[in-house]
């Protein structure tokens, strides 16, 4: 690439439009920077898919005048690949608890609450924001309350599956027995990711 036009170098970055970048970058002097953009290179002989974050700068000299353009890019192609694949088994996840025909939530190992399957609010009424963090307590009779609190801080202390009776308020006003069960899940090292109810 020395002491080459750089789309002589590179002509398969030509065609990707950031020939026209570059230009209005020269010509204009004001700076651009895109994150995650996807280019075609060759390696190995073979054209590759890349993730790129990347800013073209001019550079001027004494007068005010442009002289050349200052390009940084840095490679983000892994890291875009395994967001993409935790975005992916995030969403399969999602996709199994919503597919049971029980109540399901997720919560952090802290006991805030992140997720619930869409029949908790078909049967509460109430929308994540009114339900999110420790605000599903409000749906648990008062009778029943400390008893769960008790339960639920004991098991996210302990790291132990968690298990109580309990009666949650129905949409209708009428309150209903339920059975709550919660499970740890680990990562490799043993420490506590979330919990899956």
């Amino acid at each position: 690439l020395l002491d080459r036009p750089i789309f002589v170098g590179l002509p398969e970055a030509k065609e990707q439009g950031l020939e026209q970048i570059l230009e209005a970058v020269y010509t204009t002097g004001e700076t651009f920077t895109a994150n995650e953009r996807v280019v075609l290179l060759p390696r190995n002989g073979v054209v590759e898919t890349v993730y790129i974050n990347f800013s073209y700068q001019a550079v001027r000299e004494g007068d005010g005048r442009i002289s050349g353009i200052l390009a940084v890019a840095i490679g983000v192609t892994e890291q875009v690949k395994s967001r993409n694949a935790i975005e992916l088994s995030e969403k399969r996840f999602r996709g199994v608890l919503e597919a049971i025909a029980q109540m399901t939530w997720t919560n952090t190992p802290t006991g805030e609450i992140t997720f619930f399957s869409h029949r908790w609010y078909d049967y509460t009424g109430l929308s994540f924001e009114e339900t999110k963090e420790w605000g599903w307590m409000n749906c648990v009779h008062p009778d029943d309350l400390p008893r769960t609190i008790e339960v639920y801080t004991a098991g996210l202390k302990a790291g132990t599956v968690m298990e109580l009776e309990n009666r949650y308020l129905r949409a209708d006003g009428v309150y209903r027995w339920h059975l709550n069960r919660a499970l740890p899940v680990r990562n490799d090292r043993g420490e506590i990711e979330l919990w899956v109810g």
